[in-house]
């Protein structure tokens, strides 16, 4: 399946490469936050979590979302988006 990816979704894989080639050791986990309005969410999970569910596919990664239900204290509009994935496997996360 060959899905494109929304802006929301192109800036969390291009965040998390980032700081994986910046910051961590070879064979270290990276853990990226990412702060998300609610009203892109829906972009990163996709129809039925379709999208979000590939995403997790391609890259091995793993990538939750969390929101005040959880405990955070956050903004009414906003989320966090975490991606989670060892280093030396962060080519498409």
């Amino acid at each position: 399946m060959d899905l494109k990816r929304s802006p929301s979704q192109d800036a969390v894989i291009r965040v998390h490469t980032r700081v994986a080639e910046v910051a961590f050791e070879p064979g270290a986990a990276v853990v990226a936050r990412l702060l998300v309005h609610s009203q892109q969410i829906g972009c990163l999970l996709g129809k039925g979590g379709l999208i979000i569910a590939e995403m997790r596919r391609l890259t091995g990664a793993n990538i939750r979302i969390f929101g005040r239900e959880h405990g955070l204290k956050l903004s009414t509009n906003d989320e966090v988006v975490q991606v989670n994935r060892d280093h030396f496997t962060c080519n498409g996360s």
